[in-house]
């Protein structure tokens, strides 16, 4: 018995499934340094779900660091406005990072899927992938 994935253990495996299914890929790794003027909503650990992104495609996106705090979205750099998408995500939802090579949502895996893949897919610049 001890050897049966748990309810939550199957959940988590279909959620992650259905992300790479979509495209993304899914990682263990820390979020960015955040400016000590931003703070995240809680210290949980967050996953991260994102999208590569061609070279040809990454210049043409403004990089940025947006974090969800208990006013709402906000961005590193004063002059970046918040990308509508972001209003679509869970709750869970902590931290967006839009690099160099990939567009990134960490989160708690708690809330829709669906919602973070279509977030992922509207900040992307390839039309294909939408």
């Amino acid at each position: 018995m001890a050897a049966l994935p748990t309810p939550r253990q199957r959940a988590l495996a279909a959620l992650r499934d259905t992300a790479v299914a979509a495209g993304v890929r899914i990682t263990f790794r820390k979020p960015p340094v955040l400016p000590p003027r931003m703070q995240r909503l809680t210290d949980l650990d967050l996953v991260c779900y994102s999208v590569a992104l061609a070279p040809k495609n990454s210049r043409l996106l403004k990089r940025g660091l947006f974090v969800r705090s208990a006013l709402g979205w906000e961005s590193r750099d004063y002059d970046t406005a918040v990308p509508e998408a972001l209003a679509k995500l869970p709750i869970d939802a902590e931290i967006v990072a839009i690099g160099w090579d990939d567009i990134s949502v960490f989160w708690r895996e708690q809330g829709d899927v669906e919602q973070v893949i279509a977030a992922l897919k509207s900040l992307h610049p390839d039309p294909h992938l939408r």
